[in-house]
């Protein structure tokens, strides 16, 4: 049986170290130029989103800072508390507007050590295949041009840290409390990133609810073997 086709990474620039995803107008990340004609009427929009919001949990952010990549499920082996990857294998679901309470909720519900994160991830510069919910189900359709205004967009796994611009806490003690977990590890470089307390963006009653239904949630997206050089 033929294995099913897998939509490939997202082209992204490559930012040298400390420096964020940025690309030009008119042209991908690798600086190739888009392909052109009209978006579909569906997804059409003026505002297209430049970055997007992960709801994770504080050990998992560690985890994911350490490995130097926003990883899928599958990456973090039996080190993975549950958050808003385990209903996406092989994905990174991102909100380009509220996340919403209940994501949140379902991103600490495991254990009650757990601190909730928001990882805002830049998507300035990159294109490529995605996923997206509709009313009909889940869609593909090809960032940024023909996302429109999806609150949710399901990004290919896996995305690499340098794309991180902000990461956001809901309180100073949830904020202090990962800062000194970091200090437990010497390759989690959370210092390296820009962090704040945002108590009223992980309150919001708004944003699409958590987990989504089964047929809004994209199929599973196997790990791909790196090749060899």
């Amino acid at each position: 049986m033929a294995d099913p086709e897998q939509p490939p990474l997202l082209d992204a620039p490559e930012p040298g170290p400390g420096t964020r995803a940025e690309g030009g107008a008119g042209r991908d990340g690798r600086g190739r130029d888009r392909p052109g004609g009209a978006r579909p009427a569906s997804a059409a929009s003026s505002a297209v989103p430049e970055r997007g919001c992960l709801v994770t949990n504080h050990l998992n952010l560690l985890y994911m800072l350490a490995a130097g990549l926003l990883l899928p499920k599958s990456g973090f082996g039996e080190k993975y508390y549950r958050d808003t990857l385990d209903v996406c294998p092989g994905w990174l679901p991102l909100f380009t507007g509220p996340a919403g309470r209940t994501a949140v909720e379902h991103s600490t519900a495991e254990t009650g050590h757990l601190r909730p994160c928001q990882v805002i991830v830049s998507l300035r510069g990159c294109a490529g295949p995605v996923m997206v919910p509709t009313p009909d189900g889940v869609e593909k359709r090809r960032w940024p041009h023909e996302v429109g205004g999806a609150p949710l967009v399901f990004v290919p796994a896996p995305l690499p840290v340098s794309a991180i611009e902000e990461i956001r806490f809901r309180s100073h003690d949830d904020l202090a409390a990962c800062k000194a977990k970091a200090r437990d590890y010497a390759n989690a470089p959370l210092a390296d990133f820009k962090t704040r307390a945002a108590g009223a963006d992980f309150d919001r009653a708004s944003g699409p609810g958590w987990p989504p239904a089964h047929a809004h949630a994209p199929p599973e997206r196997p790990a791909q073997l790196d090749a060899a050089q």
